[in-house]
């Protein structure tokens, strides 16, 4: 190996011997490399705190993806709640259908009691429950 060095520092030259016996002269480039654990070191430490300080910054700020992440994900969380409540009144509706249809009488009797009809000759009472608040303590109020 030939102690000629380029300009650079990373360029040095080696010599081959070839298959008749010719010397043959090449110019190779080292591979740079950190050559300092210490440089090493700080570049993974500053690496690892610009993700940080980006990571940081995404979460703190409302206006990036991440804060309406957020937000989306609590009105997803609203409208499956909705959607559970509907489909229980889906479910009380489609057997209240299923009840109406299996009795003939039913649907006379739905409509009496929902719109307060009556046929002729019959008479409907109505009974409104009392709201006061002491009637159900049996003491006297204040």
């Amino acid at each position: 190996m030939s102690g000629v060095e380029r300009a650079s520092s990373t360029w040095r030259t080696t010599e081959w011997a070839g298959l008749a016996g010719e010397t043959q002269r090449f110019w190779l480039r080292a591979s740079p490399r950190i050559r300092v654990k210490g440089e090493w070191v700080r570049a993974v430490g500053l690496g690892t705190l610009i993700v940080a300080a980006l990571a940081m910054t995404a979460l703190l700020d409302r206006d990036t993806g991440v804060g309406i992440w957020l937000e989306l994900r609590d009105d997803l969380a609203g409208a499956s709640a909705r959607v559970d409540v509907l489909v229980a009144q889906n479910d009380s509706l489609q057997r209240e259908i299923e009840l109406l249809e299996a009795d003939p009488t039913a649907i006379d009797r739905a409509i009496r009691e929902e719109m307060d009809l009556a046929l002729p000759g019959e008479v409907v009472v109505l009974f409104v429950p009392d709201e006061s608040p002491a009637s159900t303590t049996g003491e006297d109020g204040p």
